[in-house]
């Protein structure tokens, strides 16, 4: 077996599609991490929609 090192990309986009920002951080971290950032969420002056997830 090798080994596999995944990434996750987050992306905000506005209506237009318009790319507002994006992050990149490892498979392994919570969903959430990059929303506890304020340097990926200075751009952003609008509700946040997103999936919602089960936790178990």
């Amino acid at each position: 077996m090798g080994w596999f090192h995944g990434f996750k990309l987050h992306v905000i986009i506005n209506d237009k599609g318009e790319i507002l920002n994006f992050t990149i951080s490892q498979a392994n971290l919570d969903h959430r991490t990059p929303l506890k950032k304020k340097s990926f969420l200075n751009k952003v002056f609008a509700k946040f929609i997103a999936n919602r997830q089960k936790l178990e």
